[in-house]
């Protein structure tokens, strides 16, 4: 499809104000470099080491099913019936609370 380069940036700018603005005034600003760091990291570990390891979640969550399996660089990926990337069973969430002034 043909996307308009300038109106897409032009909305990305305004996401990003409306963003950097609600950090700005709920104070949370200073930290937020950092949180998104470790959320980040946290996101990139839902591919699975191996195999073996991808076909337990598969065998943990038999609700999430039908799935489908790929595999880039060495690790794979579990996609649910949505098409949604499906964490390891033994994902864990990740905390930020240490990172924040609470």
């Amino acid at each position: 499809y043909n996307v308009d380069v300038i109106e897409e940036a032009d909305a990305l700018a305004d996401l990003q104000y409306v963003l950097d603005g609600k950090k700005l005034t709920s104070g949370l600003y200073p930290y937020m470099e950092e949180v998104f760091r470790v959320v980040h990291v946290n996101n990139m570990a839902k591919a699975h080491r191996t195999e073996d390891h991808a076909n337990e979640t598969i065998d943990k969550r038999p609700e999430e099913g039908p799935f489908t399996k790929s595999t880039r660089g060495g690790l794979w990926f579990i996609y649910n019936r949505d098409g949604k990337l499906t964490k390891p069973w033994d994902h864990k969430k990740v905390s930020i609370a240490s990172l924040l002034p609470v």
